[in-house]
């Protein structure tokens, strides 16, 4: 359990969609710890795009690297799908850590999967159809946050995905026809699981692979090891 002083320097917030948690650059001064929802972790274009890079959801967090040293945020990261978070002063987390090392590896294994999920999303991007990427992304999205219904507009996931709008409509309204999601205004709901899988990528069971490799340090949310 986490000491006093940590749990009452715990600051607990509502998260919105689009709230921003880091530019590319920024010192990290905090870890943020989605309880609820989702933080899109994304890297910015000269024109003004952005392409999903990872995800954070409940069992993760944002900024953790900082204990292994001074450390920037290499890319933005803002609220993708609303929720609520803790957030903790990087110098706290970094005494707690010292003094738990439980907490420590908890952190490595949560870096170590945020560099996972970049590396597969420069693979998938490259390589992968619009569709069987689209699947990939609602199939994570929803085992990040542990439901089948996100709180998510088109045109945000057609910006998670680097795609045009109109791109990201056909191939969803595909899906529809085939009752494998619902698409209503500002939700995404999930159908048919097994049907959505046999369509998304390789990438999809890469990346659960990935996290039960990790599982052993990540079974323990670091929300849980801070309070």
């Amino acid at each position: 359990m986490a000491s006093p002083e940590i749990v009452q320097c715990l600051t607990r917030s509502a998260m919105r969609r689009g709230d921003l948690f880091a530019e590319a650059g920024d010192a990290i001064d905090r870890v943020v710890f989605p309880t609820s929802g989702m933080i899109s972790i994304v890297a910015r274009l000269e024109d003004g795009d952005a392409v999903e890079a990872a995800m954070v959801g409940p069992a993760g967090a944002l900024g953790s690297a900082a204990i292994f040293g001074p450390a920037l945020h290499v890319n933005t990261a803002f609220c993708q799908i609303p929720g609520k978070v803790c957030s903790l002063p990087i110098a706290l987390f970094q005494r707690a850590a010292d003094a738990n090392p439980r907490l420590r590896d908890l952190a490595l294994a949560q870096e170590q999967y945020i560099l996972a999920q970049a590396q597969q999303a420069a693979a998938c991007n490259a390589r992968h159809q619009l569709s069987a990427r689209m699947a990939t992304w609602l199939l994570r999205a929803a085992d990040e946050i542990d439901t089948d219904g996100l709180q998510l507009t088109q045109e945000y996931l057609a910006t998670m995905l680097g795609v045009q709008r109109t791109s990201l409509c056909m191939a969803a309204g595909q899906f529809q026809e085939q009752n494998l999601i619902n698409v209503r205004r500002g939700r995404i709901n999930l159908l048919d699981r097994p049907a959505l899988e046999s369509q998304a990528c390789e990438c999809y069971r890469n990346l659960r692979l990935q996290y039960r490799r990790l599982t052993p340090q990540r079974d323990v949310e670091v929300r849980v090891a801070v309070g």
